[in-house]
């Protein structure tokens, strides 16, 4: 997934290591760090549910802080529990779920009733 050019990979980069242990496999932080951060670097982001939903859905964290992973795992970002405006880098088992290649495709028969089929 590409870098952002808009700051947002400098900014969530920063928060990790602000609040990162050597060995941990929880990293919190909160959101009003997205804002201090971002004018520390003069670039205060306007929309900062943005940053973190970039991360979760649309690019990859920036390579320094992958390169913080623990073996096997890879870092998330979610919501802290019972904590409001409050999220965290978590180490799980994978993020993203890829197809296996050279799996055969199964095809399966279309059961769409007549009435329903014509109408699509």
């Amino acid at each position: 997934m590409p870098s952002s050019d808009n700051g947002y990979s400098q900014i969530i980069e920063q928060v990790f290591f602000n609040n990162y242990v050597p060995g941990a496999h929880s990293v919190p932080f909160k959101r009003a760090e997205l804002t201090t951060v971002g004018r520390q670097i003069g670039m205060e982001p306007k929309n900062l549910g943005d940053v973190i939903y970039s991360f979760r859905y649309r690019q990859s964290l920036p390579q320094r802080v992958l390169d913080k992973q623990p073996p096997g795992l890879v870092w998330a970002i979610f919501p802290a529990k019972y904590r409001p405006a409050c999220y965290r880098f978590a180490a799980v088992p994978f993020s993203l779920v890829d197809p296996t290649p050279g799996l055969t495709l199964t095809k399966i028969p279309d059961a769409t009733p007549g009435m329903m089929a014509l109408q699509t």
